[in-house]
């Protein structure tokens, strides 16, 4: 039997600076009329912000940490590529759909770190080549990531996190030698004859409710596996449901187990932003905001939050006679000085009958 996933003791980080140093915009009325201009006069720090709707910019070559914002309706043709990130520099780039190019976005030799944000991938009958590949850089996530591909994320030689994405059609995430941590994911194959999720020589964690899919696909007779490793180790929840189950898993003997997660409802500066929890009936949580920070290792885990400098903070006591699994909300407003692009990572300490035990880390933008 499952034990309930536990309530959440969060910290979350500014992993930019919350006053950057210019923002350059791009398109009608704009400083610039295309983003690679934009992004070779940006220095770290800087936010580029692409105006209007509907309008197509050439995909830019990111090198040093800045924020680009596409306002969710604009595309990028060409592929995009984020590399050699130096440490203590951080790029995020938020709201784009990509098109035009099989590969479409790359994340190579960064050392700082990379967030990708309510982006989409647009070529559906990608499934030859990988959409989205990360090569030897030490933190990078996903959020709210749309993308499709065979597979949709190859990842080698890299740390990733995964929150709240789909992948649709081909294999979803291929990791080698790599350590990825997968909360809520949404999977679906399609007809081919590959698993879902592959791993080789690699640490994987899933995570999620009982409203996550990870679907296998549907290729003959007797189709591949949901996830397939060699030399790897899984760490996968219960609750995360595998599509037929039976012969869902290969080349593993996986630990079961809630590892802890939360989920992020994000709003704009001076406004709430809802952190959702999961846990036992009369679980107590506490959420906050801090400063800056890298990975950084401890007894407990990798921490990719800084707790020693909260400036906001949330308290919740988990109502008594809540089923397993069920969620409920706590609330942080977001200090007014927080500029909207900005990104935050939250990671929760959670407290158990057994010991101490961390969430997987979760990365969100504020919004607009």
């Amino acid at each position: 039997m499952c034990r309930p996933l536990p309530a959440v003791f969060a910290s979350s980080v500014l992993i930019l600076s919350s006053t950057a140093q210019a923002v350059l915009t791009v398109g009608v009325g704009g400083q610039f009329t295309d983003l690679p201009a934009a992004i070779g006069a940006a220095q770290p720090g800087d936010r580029v912000q692409c105006l209007g709707m509907f309008q197509t910019f050439t995909a830019p070559t990111i090198t040093r940490g800045i924020t680009v914002l596409g306002g969710g309706v604009n595309a990028l043709v060409g592929p995009m590529s984020i590399i050699g990130v130096p440490t203590g520099e951080a790029v995020v780039v938020q709201g784009f759909l990509t098109v035009g190019t099989p590969l479409e976005i790359s994340v190579i030799d960064c050392a700082g770190r990379v967030h990708l944000d309510d982006c989409s991938t647009g070529n559906t009958a990608q499934l030859s080549t990988p959409s989205l590949q990360i090569l030897r850089s030490v933190a990078v996530s996903m959020h709210h990531v749309t993308t499709y591909g065979a597979p949709a994320v190859s990842v080698v030689d890299s740390t990733l996190t995964i929150d709240q994405c789909r992948f649709l059609s081909g294999r979803s995430i291929d990791a080698l030698r790599s350590t990825v941590w997968i909360s809520d994911p949404h999977c679906t194959p399609g007809a081919i004859p590959l698993s879902t999720i592959f791993a080789d020589q690699s640490t994987l964690t899933i995570t999620g409710r009982s409203d996550s899919r990870i679907y296998r696909s549907s290729f003959g007779a007797t189709p591949p596996p949901a996830i397939e490793g060699t030399n790897s180790t899984l760490t996968l929840s219960p609750l995360v449901p595998l599509f037929p189950s039976a012969g869902a898993i290969t080349g593993f003997s996986p630990i079961l187990r809630d590892t802890p997660f939360q989920q992020v409802q994000t709003r704009g500066p001076g406004l709430v932003t809802t952190l959702t929890t999961v846990g036992p009936a009369g679980g107590i949580g506490l959420a906050g905001l801090s400063a800056p920070s890298g990975l950084v290792a401890s007894p407990l885990g990798t921490l990719w939050v800084d707790p020693s400098a909260l400036v906001a903070y949330g308290f919740v006591i988990q109502p008594t006679g809540l089923p397993t699994g069920d969620r409920h909300s706590l609330d942080i407003t977001v200090p007014a000085t927080v500029p909207p692009g900005s990104t935050w990572t939250l990671q929760g300490v959670v407290l158990t009958s057994t010991g101490i035990d961390l969430t997987l880390p979760s990365t969100f933008t504020i919004k607009n």
